[in-house]
C-alpha cells in the first residue's frame, strides 16, 4: 500500500505556514538552531526546518511538541497551567455529549415530522 499524498485546503495551508512562522520567529527570539530547537522538542533538525516550512507531512503530536517547546502560544494559552484549564474546560464539555450520534433521515422537504 502506497502512500496517499495530501494536498492541504486553503485554510490548512495557512495554519500550516502561520504554525511555521510562529515556531521561526520564537527559535530566532531565543537565538536556538533547529539543531537545539528539534533536542527541546524530541525531534530532529529536519523535522524542526519542515514545520517552519509548513510542510504538511511534520505529524500533529510533533508540530505541537516543536511549538510548545519554541514556547508558541497555543489555543490562546501563555502557560501550560492555561492550557491545563483550556483541555478541562473540553473534556468536560465532551463528556456532555451522547455517546454517539444517530442519523436522522428528514422527509423531502426537510422537515422532522
Amino acid at each position: 500500500m502506497t502512500r496517499q499524498r495530501v494536498v492541504p485546503t486553503e485554510g490548512a495551508r495557512l495554519v500550516l505556514d502561520t504554525l511555521g512562522a510562529q515556531v521561526r520567529i520564537e527559535r530566532n527570539r531565543h537565538k536556538w538552531t533547529a539543531e537545539e530547537l528539534g533536542r527541546r522538542a524530541g525531534v530532529g533538525p529536519r523535522t524542526v526546518t519542515a514545520l517552519e516550512k509548513g510542510s504538511p507531512a511534520v505529524s500533529l503530536g510533533n508540530a505541537i511538541e516543536i511549538a510548545l517547546a519554541a514556547g508558541v502560544n497555543l489555543l490562546g494559552a501563555d502557560h501550560p497551567d492555561a492550557l491545563r484549564g483550556i483541555a478541562a474546560v473540553h473534556r468536560e464539555a465532551v463528556s456532555l455529549l451522547p455517546r454517539r450520534v444517530v442519523r436522522r433521515d428528514l422527509g423531502d422537504d426537510g422537515v422532522d415530522f
